[in-house]
């Protein structure tokens, strides 16, 4: 078995990432509240209207991870040959632009104001943030000090979350003769990408606009005298 992963290249800002996580979250939230008592109602054509309690989809997929992985524990996997090919990941975080008027009043405020905050460097980080990342929204520069502070910030977090070009090489994996359960396979297979992202650490640091990108100069220079 031969598995041959694709390059991929992530262009992103933290203003979007910001917005998924805002998306996802209030998608659990709808979820949460059907689970606490609310009732998804349908009419028929004779106008009886019917509820029914809202699913509740964390016990059913618990339910099926947990039959899957009893089906699966005794069972062992022969591999030949199992290959995975070496891939490289190119990341590249972009500084967050303001939404004009006509995307503000297509998108909604509260994309407007995630954008705003971003741009502004309200960036919060804590037990108390709902997500892994928040924003201080709606915050407000009133005096010259806190103008001046709000640009430093501004372009502190610009310059700490602004990546161009990090790459990260992911080296292959080949097995032969390979005999394993399925969860001795994924333990195997997670350990060593685990350990490949946490060497490619010092590649991101130096990609960050806060150094000055050396790593970028130098496959700069190398372009050039190719």
């Amino acid at each position: 078995m031969t598995i041959s992963p694709s390059d991929v290249a992530v262009s992103t800002d933290l203003a979007f990432i910001m917005r998924l996580q805002h998306f996802i979250l209030s998608i659990q939230h709808y979820f949460d509240r059907c689970q606490d008592g609310d009732r998804i109602k349908a009419s028929r054509n004779d106008n009886v209207s019917m509820s029914w309690e809202f699913p509740d989809l964390k016990k059913h997929y618990k339910r099926k991870i947990s039959t899957f992985a009893s089906d699966t524990a005794s069972s062992k996997l022969y591999f030949e040959a199992l290959s995975i090919q070496p891939f490289n990941i190119k990341l590249s975080v972009a500084p967050a632009v303001a939404l004009t008027n006509a995307q503000a009043m297509l998108e909604g405020p509260d994309a407007a104001a995630i954008h705003a905050a971003v741009r502004k460097g309200d960036l919060l980080i804590g037990d108390d943030v709902n997500g892994v990342l928040g924003v201080k929204i709606g915050s407000k520069n009133r005096t010259a000090l806190a103008v001046i502070q709000g640009i430093f910030k501004s372009i502190l977090v610009d310059s700490l979350l602004r990546l161009d070009g990090a790459s990260m090489n992911l080296s292959g994996i080949r097995l032969n003769n390979y005999i394993a359960t399925t969860m001795q396979l994924k333990t195997y297979v997670g350990h060593h990408y685990l350990s490949l992202l946490k060497s490619n650490v010092p590649a991101l640091l130096g990609s960050l606009a806060a150094f000055g990108n050396p790593v970028g100069l130098i496959r700069g220079f190398g372009d050039g005298v190719s």
